[in-house]
């Protein structure tokens, strides 16, 4: 139980009126009495409240930097059965039996973007062994988990039972893989992802045809991030918030599409920037969207049956031999 000041003030007053008889002093100025003080221990009461609050947000403040768009990898959608099948072909990196499953829990998803084509994908994530197989012997907690992440675009609804995103539809041909600690690991999907490429009565004409779909996603084992930024070649950029995924995976991603007008020379992205919540540039790489073009086709001006994708694989993990339908196709283990 509190007792205030002005609480004993007035309860002596009341005794005193008790033993000597009728007080004095009315009881309108034993309550001025008592008020004159009220506020005061008022304002030491806001003040030490004030106090405990400044103090919180100095404790606070450099957490919320990423924690602002947190996914909690345990209470995210689980998976449909194709993706864990898609998951489990991943095996050790090299040094560990490649038929050993390097995924340590079934993957979820921790993103969703609806896309320009009317399409919705969605990224989804697993936490994988630490690909360092040596560990310093003066460094014996530096082990951390590694992680695997894949796409999936559906048309319509995602909610729909049978087609949406809970259902196995639209899912990539092969998971990519990067390390805790590397700044940035990319991949991209490009092509009619989603999208029918034919109307009901034929296919389309080549200037009706839908537009390709450039999507880009990776991950980063900076935790801090809170945007990825793209400069394109005429000077402008474009921005997408980053999600921080707790542990067991504890590393941040990113999905954004690539608008279809920057895919013409002069006009294409250029960088990719990594920043903070300040603002400040956390990594960069300047290579990847150079790269594209450099050694493939790229994305195609009008609507057509070409696609293509590519994923990293830092960590260099094997492909397991599964036994089932479609084991096998399309894992790389290029870095």
């Amino acid at each position: 139980m509190k007792v205030y000041e002005q609480d004993l003030i007035l309860s002596r007053e009341f005794q005193g009126a008790l033993d000597t008889g009728p007080p004095r002093p009315s009881w309108a100025e034993i309550e001025a009495r008592a008020g004159g003080l009220a506020p005061r221990w008022q304002r030491r009461r806001l003040n030490i409240v004030l106090a405990y609050a400044v103090v919180l947000l100095v404790i606070a403040i450099p957490a919320l930097a990423y924690a602002a768009h947190t996914v909690f990898f345990k209470s995210a959608p689980g998976p449909f059965q194709s993706l864990v099948d898609s998951f489990a072909r991943i095996g050790g990196p090299p040094g560990t039996p490649a038929n050993k499953s390097a995924v340590l829990a079934q993957p979820r998803r921790v993103l969703t973007l609806r896309l320009a084509s009317g399409a919705t994908a969605a990224l989804w994530v697993a936490p994988t062994v630490d690909s360092l197989v040596t560990i310093p012997w003066f460094a014996p907690n530096a082990r951390h988990n590694d992680y695997c992440f894949d796409t999936q675009v559906v048309a319509g609804d995602p909610n729909a039972i049978g087609t949406g995103l809970a259902w196995g539809d639209g899912l990539s041909s092969f998971p990519g893989c990067g390390q805790h600690e590397r700044a940035l690991d990319i991949g991209y999907d490009i092509g009619t992802y989603g999208v029918s490429t034919s109307s009901s009565t034929g296919p389309y004409p080549y200037s009706r045809a839908p537009k390709p779909t450039f999507l880009v996603m990776g991950g980063s084992g900076l935790r801090t991030a809170s945007s990825v930024e793209v400069t394109y070649e005429d000077g402008g950029s474009t921005s997408a918030p980053t999600v921080y995924v707790t542990s067991p995976v504890d590393a941040t991603f990113f999905m954004f599409e690539i608008p279809y007008a920057h895919i013409k020379r002069g006009l294409r992205p250029k960088e990719i920037i990594l920043r903070a919540h300040d603002g400040s540039i956390l990594a960069h790489d300047r290579r990847f969207f150079p790269d594209i073009w450099r050694f493939s086709r790229g994305p195609t001006l009008g609507g057509s049956a070409y696609s293509t994708a590519h994923r990293p694989n830092s960590p260099r993990y094997q492909e397991r031999e599964l036994n089932y339908r479609g084991a096998g196709a399309g894992f790389s283990t290029a870095s």
